[in-house]
């Protein structure tokens, strides 16, 4: 096996601390005296992780028509995950494609799996393996989720049985290489191959907190879609039979930060357009979510629910104001940005604005 030296020249002191601190959050206790224990004490955890899991990790293979001028049809093959014990399981939407035919590997045994909902904006496909009880996975506490918390995937690399990866959280992005997602993702350190996309990211405790939906970089560091937006795309398959995704209509700039969100324009026929919000207006709050940075505009987007009522807070020259109003669902095409129309008078405010206190926390 070829190794890649630019992996090699970590100092024996920063993977020192890197075993203190995986120790940690992975409930190892006190750190052993030597680091030959260390690393034992670790990787005990890591196959514990993986032990519990494994079960419920299956490989998902989808068969795909031939491609426009080829004549040989061919399969794509990923991992997958049970979610709960009547063998429903989600795995990437970019494994499933448009295929006709797709089954698992459970057991041994390959059955044949129903797409019950594919949504290629968020990437994930809902399937349904009709074979009795299933081992499954459970959710972990995503607020426990922070940059460097240690993680396992587990999943099938090339054509090789179900292994673990180790890594950590190294970040937590909505875009790549100018590519926008459609929340807010883990960037990890985890190195994968093909076949482990779709696959269960694991916290200490074996809990889910994301899926592996897309390599980076030549494969040396991938994303995760966060286990909240899992779990939303599974509800609304279920519920409704597709994703629906809340739409405002107010539109951010993408570089905002530091608590200086604001509204660039808004979107003809949506809920935003007659709220009495205004470009230039900045963002505090919509709904519960505190705003601070662009992605909780777009976090607060994807996961708001279609006929909810909402509130969003904004500041304008100062002042505080409240607007309030139905979450309208994402139109397939984005629609036309209204113009600008700035209050010249008191009398041109909308009547929705409720002034809200100067010292509401932020």
């Amino acid at each position: 096996m070829v190794r890649d030296t630019r992996f090699l020249s970590l100092s024996f002191g920063s993977a020192f601390s890197l075993l203190v601190l995986a120790s940690a959050s992975l409930g190892l206790g006190t750190l052993p005296a030597r680091a030959e224990s260390a690393f034992d004490a670790i990787g005990t955890q890591v196959n514990k992780v993986f032990e519990n899991g494994k079960a419920s990790v299956v490989r998902v293979h989808a068969a795909q028509a031939p491609l426009p001028g080829t004549t040989d049809s061919f399969e794509t093959i990923g991992s997958g995950f049970f979610i709960d014990n009547k063998g429903t399981l989600v795995t990437a939407a970019s494994i499933i494609g448009f295929s006709p035919a797709v089954s698992v590997e459970v057991g041994g045994l390959r059955l044949p799996a129903k797409i019950l909902g594919l949504d290629p904006r968020s990437g994930v496909a809902v399937l349904q393996v009709f074979d009795g009880i299933t081992p499954f996975l459970t959710f972990g506490k995503e607020e426990d989720v922070h940059t460097a918390t240690p993680i396992v995937a587990i999943g099938f690399p090339l054509n090789l049985p179900s292994a673990p990866s180790f890594g950590m959280v190294t970040g937590f992005d909505t875009q790549y290489l100018g590519r926008f997602f459609s929340c807010t993702h883990l960037r990890t350190s985890l190195p994968i191959s093909p076949g482990q996309i779709g696959g269960p990211v694991l916290d200490g405790r074996g809990g889910v907190v994301g899926m592996l939906i897309m390599a980076a970089d030549e494969r040396k560091f991938a994303y995760a879609l966060p286990a909240s937006a899992i779990q939303k795309i599974v509800t609304d398959i279920a519920v409704h039979g597709r994703v629906e995704y809340g739409w405002i209509g107010v539109g951010v700039d993408p570089r905002s930060d530091s608590n200086d969100v604001k509204i660039t324009q808004l979107f003809e026929s949506t809920p935003a357009s007659t709220s009495g919000l205004q470009p230039g207006d900045t963002v505090v709050r919509i709904g519960p979510r505190e705003i601070a940075k662009a992605s909780d505009v777009i976090d607060a987007s994807f996961y708001s629910e279609v006929g909810d009522d909402l509130a969003v807070v904004v500041n304008r020259k100062g002042k505080l104001l409240t607007y309030k109003f139905t979450v309208g669902e994402r139109p397939s095409r984005l629609p036309v940005p209204i113009p600008a129309i700035v209050p010249t008078s008191p009398a041109d405010v909308p009547q929705q604005a409720i002034p809200v206190r100067a010292d509401l926390p932020r």
